[in-house]
């Protein structure tokens, strides 16, 4: 499924970066956009009936300076862990009101001391939407699946 899951994505960026109208580029804030994400801050590529939308919605860190306070119990080191996702859109007709199916990709990727480091591209999801507005301003939602789960998106963005 992960294979396939990045085959998908890949053909995806190569259909929107070579669509004749190229990328309006815009930034949206969305709630469980990226999957995985209760919040995140997402780029969105858009041309004519394609998009391109590359998200990142949850950081987790911790720095731990070497503190002799600390009891040996205490957790220390240091970690960083990200969420983020990439998926590819397809709108349907034109205008203010669209509908717009997608296919991406939850991406995962961390460090943390003493045990390595990681990057995933860990779920597989689809579903369709509903876009409204126009370049500058634009709502959306969504109701998508990973197989066995259901999840919902929304979220506002504006062109950059």
């Amino acid at each position: 499924m992960k294979a396939w899951g990045m085959l998908v994505c890949g053909l995806g960026l190569q259909l929107v970066m070579t669509s004749k109208v190229l990328c309006t580029p815009s930034i949206n804030l969305g709630y469980h956009n990226p999957i995985f994400s209760k919040y995140g801050i997402n780029l969105l590529f858009m041309s004519d009936n394609l998009g391109l939308e590359i998200g990142l919605g949850g950081v987790d860190g911790k720095i731990d300076v070497d503190d002799s306070t600390e009891s040996a119990e205490e957790d220390s080191g240091s970690r960083l862990n990200m969420i983020g996702s990439i998926n590819g859109k397809y709108y349907l007709g034109s205008g203010k009101a669209r509908i717009y199916l997608q296919l991406g990709m939850g991406l995962a990727a961390g460090a943390e001391d003493g045990e390595g480091s990681y990057a995933a591209g860990n779920t597989a999801y689809f579903g369709g939407g509903l876009w409204l507005g126009g370049e500058d301003l634009y709502f959306y939602g969504s109701y998508n699946t990973t197989g066995p789960h259901t999840f919902t998106q929304a979220g506002i963005g504006f062109a950059i």
